[in-house]
């Protein structure tokens, strides 16, 4: 039976309620109140961001209303939305969202890709050759980590991810998760001007608190923090559910005080302090991700990579190229554990934008 849309969603929100408890819920529901209010923040650390670009090339800034700014220097101009901006066309854009078609045209160069599978509607043909879990199981054509889980270790936790990732797509990708650190490279034009290394999400307890409890209060200090702490917030949903299962833990379990754990493998909802800005990059890791923005046909593209380190070639550390993304966010550069070594990567962008040296 072929479930529609709405009731993928009401399944997995249920069984998330059900999985963390009626305490824990409450965290889960004032997170998604949060949202909005990031949103607003969002928009403001952007604007910042654009306006220092403009101060450095000498360009006016004037705002067009709803988010979107238009940028002008000596009669030529150009319109900027948050991380939109129009260095790519449409068709690259498109294909960047196609993962599985990404990791083939990737793979023809000899780009090394994640071992992976894309899923039918039932069944789990081909899962085997992924070889042992962990697996990461994500929507095969959707962005900004929506929908991914990881840490997926047994046939009930597939069931339920592969849940979750439908949400956002009929289609359905598992790939084997991939020891190693995460990396955010930024491409421009076949440079790279900016990357960052991103670690998990983590909370430190305090021998009193739940481990929802700690997730509620890391919240609200990025509430407090106007988005300079980061501009998303800690959810607790399957993934949170399975990386703390593999620790032997759950949303109701209290850390004892100092103990310091990550709550996710996913990077995407980590804080700014848990993000640091990277100086140096071994050539063939240089070469890498420009061949990979190059490959999607993106001017402008953040590389994703996987590797135990980006200062060795990636087949010395079994590092693979996970996603590149069209569109890429530029807080991820700026908004670093130190803020003084942080990339202003909107400057290079700027200036190709409006063509001025």
């Amino acid at each position: 039976m072929t479930l529609s849309a709405p009731a993928r969603d009401l399944l997995v929100r249920l069984d998330l309620l059900r999985s963390v408890g009626p305490r824990s819920a409450r965290v889960v529901l004032r997170s998604l109140a949060g949202l909005e209010l990031l949103r607003t923040y969002r928009a403001h650390i952007y604007r910042g961001l654009w306006e220092d670009a403009a101060a450095e090339v000498g360009a006016d800034v004037m705002d067009g209303g709803s988010g979107v700014l238009e940028v002008s220097l000596g009669g030529r101009s150009t319109l900027v939305q948050q991380e939109v901006v129009s260095l790519d066309d449409a068709a690259a854009i498109e294909v960047s969202f196609d993962k599985p078609l990404v990791h083939r045209m990737l793979a023809a160069r000899g780009l090394p890709v994640p071992t992976h599978v894309e899923l039918g509607r039932t069944g789990t043909a081909g899962l085997p050759a992924l070889g042992p879990c962990p697996w990461v199981v994500k929507p095969a054509d959707a962005g900004v980590g929506a929908g991914v889980t990881c840490g997926v270790r047994t046939p009930a936790q597939l069931r339920r991810a592969r849940l979750v990732a439908r949400r956002f797509s009929e289609r359905v990708l598992v790939e084997l998760e991939v020891p190693g650190e995460s990396f955010r490279i930024l491409v421009l034009d076949g440079e790279v001007i900016g990357a960052v290394r991103r670690e998990a999400p983590r909370v430190t307890g305090d021998g009193r608190s739940t481990i929802a409890q700690l997730v509620a209060t890391e919240n609200d200090r990025r509430l407090a923090a106007r988005g300079q702490a980061g501009l998303w917030l800690l959810r607790i949903d399957h993934e949170m559910l399975f990386t703390l299962r593999a620790a032997g833990l759950g949303p109701r379990s209290v850390l004892p005080a100092g103990t310091t754990i990550a709550v996710k493998t996913a990077t995407n909802q980590n804080a700014a302090h848990e993000n640091h800005t990277v100086h140096e990059l071994h050539p063939d890791v240089r070469a890498a991700v420009v061949a990979s923005a190059k490959a999607v046909g993106l001017r402008l593209a953040g590389v994703d990579l996987i590797a135990r380190s980006v200062t060795e070639p990636l087949a010395t550390t079994g590092g693979v190229v996970l996603e590149v993304n069209a569109l890429p966010g530029l807080h991820h550069h700026a908004l670093v554990s130190d803020e003084n070594s942080a990339t202003r990567v909107a400057v290079p962008i700027l200036r190709k934008l409006l063509e001025c040296p």
